[in-house]
């Protein structure tokens, strides 16, 4: 499979995983933001609404406050917000936005995961069928259709970025390679608190190969 193949290969598949989440969350009654979802989305809406968000948010929690940038990762709520301005006159409503830009966003992830799958396995095919598999597999587009304005959605292309660049960086020793990856780990890291639970598992195995390497 030649590179213009497989790129506009990719971009289908990037079609088709937006439009898998779009009949999914079609089909499905009862769009709403609860619990955490609630809280982040209230916070998208003060930045799309040009407001500050509160250092101490005694209506996130009573009586003492919430820190809120102390004690959460706000970045996704921000990046949200402020992409919701850009909107002409918001003629889409916040919460339809935020589905559909979080949505998108999530499906961003088959790009380094099928670079990352074809560098493992050599061959680009392999790479087609593992980003077909994450556009429509139902447990990933259940997930990532909007029903919950979650952390992760934001994060996990990040993650998968980085997975793809610490490939690249370890097999061609490129400096540019290994710079991007810190960069994305560290934005990763920033916006998802949940990201320790990859880094974890790979410091040890990094430090496993180091240990075994002739």
């Amino acid at each position: 499979m030649n590179r213009k193949t497989f790129i506009i290969l990719l971009l289908i598949l990037l079609c088709l995983a937006n439009i898998t989440r779009w009949a999914y969350r079609s089909h499905v009654a009862g769009e709403r933001f609860s619990a955490e979802s609630a809280a982040h989305f209230r916070y998208t809406r003060m930045i799309a609404s040009g407001q500050k968000v509160p250092r101490v948010d005694v209506d996130a929690q009573y009586p003492e406050g919430l820190r809120v940038f102390e004690e959460t990762s706000i970045g996704m709520e921000y990046i949200y917000g402020l992409a919701y301005r850009l909107v002409p006159g918001g003629r889409i409503p916040l919460d339809l936005f935020v589905r559909w830009f979080s949505a998108f966003l999530f499906t961003l992830a088959g790009i380094p995961l099928a670079l990352l799958s074809a560098g493992l396995w050599g061959r680009r095919s392999c790479g087609i069928v593992t980003a077909a598999v994450f556009a429509v597999a139902l447990p990933v587009a259940g997930r990532s259709s909007g029903f919950d304005l979650i952390r992760e959605n934001l994060t996990l292309p990040l993650i998968v970025l980085h997975a793809w660049l610490l490939v690249r960086t370890v097999r061609t020793g490129s400096r540019a390679a290994s710079a991007l990856s810190a960069a994305v780990l560290y934005l990763a890291l920033a916006s998802w608190q949940g990201t320790q639970f990859y880094l974890l598992p790979l410091i040890l195995f990094l430090a496993a190969r180091a240990v075994t390497a002739p």
